[in-house]
Parts: C-alpha cells; structure tokens; sequence
C-alpha cells in the first residue's frame, strides 16, 4: 500500500506544477528520446533488454518526468509481485 500511496503522491503532484497536465505518456520506446514520458525504456521478460534492471529509467529526472516526486525505484514494484527474470547468470 505504501509503495501505491507513493506513487499516487507522485501523480497528484505531476499536475500542479505542469499547468494541470498529466506526465505525458508516449507510444512506443521512449529510449532514443530522452525524458519525453513518465518512464523511459521497455519492460519486457525476455533477459535480453538490459532496459529490464535500469532504475536510472525511473529515478532520473532526465529519463522520467515522475522522478522529481519520489526518490526510489522500489515503489514500482509490488512487494507480492514475485516474478523475475535472469540476466546473464543473475536473477533480477
């Protein structure tokens, strides 16, 4: 509940520094334009997109328009959510 209470914090605020405008959300990978939506890069469960471990993507104010309202990558993910993906010979 924290980790969502965060988040929603960080949503609420996006707002009312932003002329009321939600972050933006582009279609498609936002790797190659840096810092165009509320996230960059690509999430997938392949193990092959090094984008799957870069918390920079989430933390960063230049890659994520929501970085400036929380300081942590952890609050993206659901302390329940128990799945991962092997990188190499790590399991993230």
């Amino acid at each position: 509940m924290r980790n969502l209470k965060q988040l929603q914090l960080a949503w609420l605020m996006y707002p009312d520094d932003h002329q009321g405008y939600l972050p933006p959300n582009p279609e498609g990978r936002t790797q190659n334009v840096v810092g165009t939506g509320w996230v960059s890069g690509l999430l997938d469960f392949s193990g092959s997109n090094p984008d799957n471990t870069k918390t920079l993507f989430l933390v960063d104010p230049r890659y994520a328009k929501l970085a400036p309202y929380h300081n942590t990558a952890a609050v993206y993910k659901c302390p329940a959510d128990k799945s991962s993906v092997r990188i190499g010979n790590t399991v993230h």
